[in-house]
């Protein structure tokens, strides 16, 4: 063997040992880091369950799920039970005196608050909490809405808004909401002639269309966002918001890495709000310019106007509005106001198709009264709708499209009455529990609208006698600005289907639960719809 060949095998085995010693010591640091990794998270959850576990002797009842805590348990009880809130039913129903509920969503304590005492003292004070991060994806669109700002700018936001709920604008929405549902309903019924109507859907184009045109007027109806049609971009952005809220790596990660695009949804979804704040921009542009050429008259406003007459008014000063604040603003109002108000309306299809016949002919007359004066009629006749109401409120008992109000996390170290809250607790109150609690409803697994009514022998004087065993709309000084507008909403929408349509819901529908954009029926309800 020559020289050249023997150190060319010396320098060979020289550097195949270098590699296998290089392997081996990323091997060992991979592993290093993976044990690592995994002893901080064993940890965490470790002094999670302890925490957890320490409100036990506070009245609360604990939930504990590794690693995903309720969402898991949400949906096992979905699968299993037809019901994803069948425990925290359980749970009230055996020990009504329950205060709260302990659990986790990932790594993340949280308490759901259930005694009345408890919420009324978390809902009066607000400025103990921020919005949670894990709404985070929502807030990327929304944080300077009236859900997300505090203080000053909360106040600021809130009074301005608050002229467009008052009763004269409110009033003043009548004939288009009238106009919509008698646009949407007619192009349903002679759709494939009114067969498989899905009523959520329907439901959803009407109280869809409405937000956008009490916002925006019917000034960009014709226009698109990212290709598609204004609504029916805004309907998918909205399930995609929910949808980046649920996601596990919302839940284990937060918003952060959604932010970084590293998963095609998580593009997909920065896509739309790319799309979405475009949009915008350009509509409050084109909006604040026609409002200086040709002022406002005070006839036909909408929401953008109302916002953007302020901030000219204000000529930049402190009371006015950005445009960003507008766009986030559109957000908040479209994300709260139509699919609630929609599953709202279409959930009582369902209710008002079971009862008697003596009660759906009470409702019905109520309905055809409000469907009769067409777009003359005044919010005084909409609120002489006992029976309406009395099944819209035990509508939202039974089935609240939201089952908890936005979590929110303790900015400070405090007491809920007894309960110690320490900085960064996640805290909210369960809507569906407390509806639940046989303390409040006698046999609250029962649909029964007459506890709603005064002078009949089930009317539920418990249920009323605490104003916060009963919250649909929130309560406190940030309870829902648009509870008064929704109601009106869904009523007309209501009164016109079962007034002037024959509707018949297909047999085979089983009233099982899910939890997917909101608390709702996990199969589609569908009827079949002719004009009468």
């Amino acid at each position: 063997m020559s020289l050249f060949t023997h150190h060319e095998a010396q320098t060979s085995t020289q550097s195949t040992s270098l590699n296998f010693i290089h392997s081996i010591t990323m091997s060992r640091v991979l592993l290093t880091t993976l044990i690592l990794m995994l002893t901080w998270i064993i940890l965490k959850y470790i002094r999670l369950w302890i925490t957890l576990n320490s409100y036990k002797e506070l009245g609360g009842k604990v939930s504990f799920d590794f690693p995903f805590g309720a969402p898991a348990r949400w949906k096992r009880d979905a699968l299993k039970k037809g019901d994803p809130f069948f425990w925290e039913k359980e749970t009230i129903r055996k020990n009504p005196n329950t205060r709260f509920i302990a659990t986790h969503l990932g790594p993340k304590p949280v308490i759901y608050l259930v005694d009345p005492p408890l919420i009324k003292d978390f809902l009066t004070n607000q400025m103990r909490y921020k919005k949670s991060s894990i709404i985070d994806p929502l807030a990327i669109i929304g944080s300077q809405g009236l859900v997300f700002t505090n203080g000053e700018l909360w106040k600021r936001h809130r009074r301005i808004i608050s002229e467009s709920f008052h009763f004269e604008f409110v009033s003043s929405q009548l004939p288009k909401i009238i106009a919509i549902t008698n646009e949407i309903l007619t192009l349903k019924s002679t759709e494939n002639q009114g067969k498989n109507v899905i009523a959520l859907e329907m439901a959803m184009m009407i109280t869809a269309r409405v937000v956008f045109e009490i916002f925006f007027g019917q000034h960009f109806l014709n226009t698109n966002i990212g290709g598609a049609a204004p609504i029916a971009f805004m309907m998918k952005f909205v399930a995609s918001i929910f949808q980046a809220i649920a996601s596990p790596e919302n839940l284990l990660f937060g918003a952060n890495f959604i932010k970084k695009g590293i998963l095609k949804r998580n593009r997909e979804f920065l896509n739309e709000i790319a799309s979405f704040s475009e949009y915008c921009k350009e509509a409050i542009n084109l909006r604040r310019n026609e409002l200086k050429e040709k002022g406002s008259d005070g006839h036909d406003r909408d929401f953008l106007g109302i916002m953007l007459q302020a901030q000219i008014d204000s000529k930049g000063g402190e009371t006015s509005f950005s445009d960003e604040e507008i766009l986030h603003e559109f957000a908040t109002f479209f994300v709260a106001g139509s699919g609630t108000t929609a599953r709202l309306i279409s959930n009582a299809f369902y209710y008002y198709s079971i009862q008697s016949k003596e009660v759906q002919e009470q409702i019905l007359e109520e309905a055809r009264k409000i469907a009769n004066e067409g777009d003359k009629v005044t919010r005084d006749q909409l609120n002489q709708t006992e029976m309406m109401a009395a099944l819209f409120m035990e509508v939202l008992r039974t089935l609240p499209p939201q089952p908890a109000i936005f979590l929110r996390e303790a900015l400070q170290p405090h007491g809920l009455q007894d309960v110690p809250i320490p900085k960064g607790m996640t805290v909210t109150y369960s809507v569906v529990t407390t509806n639940s609690n046989p303390k409040y409803y006698k046999n609250p697994e029962v649909f029964n609208l007459n506890r709603w009514i005064k002078g009949h022998p089930d009317f539920e004087d418990n249920s009323l006698e605490d104003f916060y065993t009963f919250l649909p709309f929130s309560g406190g000084p940030r309870k829902c600005i648009g509870k008064h507008l929704a109601l009106t909403e869904a009523k007309l929408v209501f009164s016109i289907l079962i007034a002037k349509y024959k509707f018949c819901i297909t047999e085979n529908f089983e009233p099982k639960r899910a939890l997917r954009l909101s608390y709702e029926f996990a199969n589609p309800l569908i009827m079949d719809l002719e004009k009468i």
